[in-house]
């Protein structure tokens, strides 16, 4: 048994616990790993992607966190693994197996999906992509300067030059449309605070939308203006 959906009828209340309110929901992002001096390790497929923080001298994962996008049964599931992955070596954390992941959930074997390969093979993704382990550099800060319009491409040239009014009308309106088609949500749970250096958008959200759903909703609404507008947007939640 190497996976992770869950039967229907198997939903225990730990696992409904997990689904309602996650622990380690979420993403980190290069510069967290820069800022903390360790290595990121990224890896996902159709269920989901983890997120690991992890110290490159030791291997040790200091942080975990992740996105579920697929199966209900992946969410508990992956928060269970991010939570026993935390302070455990690379190689220890892939050793987890489902049943000890099932044992924090309460559910028993004969209670699992028989569809049991998303694990494996996100675990083989995540041992290739923590093969070799690198610190990010941080960044310089430079003022932002617009790159010249003889190197723009047609992307560029249809994005670059709008004012911030125009940018802010268009990203709103792509992300009011990923909202009505990929969530429950409604166009006014999110809105656009603003578009700065021609890429970074701020987003706030509505009071109601919980803490626990917003890494996710950035990260389809960051796809969705990716796929429409421009492929260097940078989605980042602001506070009012």
């Amino acid at each position: 048994m190497e996976a992770a959906s869950i039967a229907p009828e198997a939903w225990t209340p730990e696992a409904e616990q997990r689904l309602k309110h996650p622990r380690h929901r979420g993403r980190y992002w290069p510069d967290d790993a820069g800022q903390k001096r360790h290595a990121l390790v990224s890896a996902g497929n159709g269920e989901g992607r983890i997120y690991w923080l992890v110290d490159a001298a030791s291997r040790r994962v200091e942080g975990a966190k992740f996105l579920a996008y697929g199966d209900k049964g992946s969410l508990p599931v992956l928060d269970v693994w991010s939570e026993l992955a935390t302070g455990r070596s690379v190689e220890q954390a892939l050793e987890i197996a489902p049943l000890e992941i099932a044992g924090v959930l309460g559910v028993t074997e004969a209670s699992w999906s028989p569809d049991m390969s998303f694990l494996r093979d996100l675990k083989a993704r995540v041992f290739e992509a923590a093969r070799q382990l690198e610190v990010p550099e941080l960044p310089a800060i430079r003022p932002y300067v617009r790159k010249p319009r003889t190197e723009m491409d047609e992307r560029d040239l249809a994005w670059l030059p709008l004012g911030a009014p125009q940018k802010i009308r268009k990203v709103q309106h792509e992300m009011a449309r990923c909202l009505r088609a990929r969530t429950g949500h409604g166009e006014r749970d999110a809105e656009v605070y603003n578009v700065r250096r021609d890429l970074e958008v701020e987003v706030l959200f509505a009071a109601d939308v919980k803490p626990e759903e917003r890494p996710l909703l950035l990260q389809f609404m960051q796809d969705a203006g990716r796929g429409a507008l421009h492929p260097g947007l940078e989605f980042r939640e602001v506070q009012r």
